[in-house]
């Protein structure tokens, strides 16, 4: 929910397993560091990410169908 996030991150989607043992989030951001940064200093050792710059000229989205957005994204 982007609590405590620093000022140019903000987390787009989460979408965690049924099981509870990963998740794949989606954030914005100017820096790939500055994710990397705000994310390990919020989960430590609790988690191994992988991270990466998304080539916006091939990527696409929509929403998928089931899925909600949070009253706190909505604003």
């Amino acid at each position: 929910m982007n609590e405590d996030a620093p000022a140019g991150v903000r987390g787009l989607q989460f979408y965690p397993s049924t099981d509870g043992a990963r998740a794949t989030c989606l954030w914005e951001s100017e820096a790939v560091d500055a994710v990397r940064e705000y994310v390990d200093s919020t989960l430590g050792d609790a988690s191994v990410n992988t991270r990466w710059e998304v080539d916006a000229d091939q990527a696409f989205a929509e929403q998928p169908l089931g899925l909600r957005t949070p009253a706190a994204i909505r604003g």
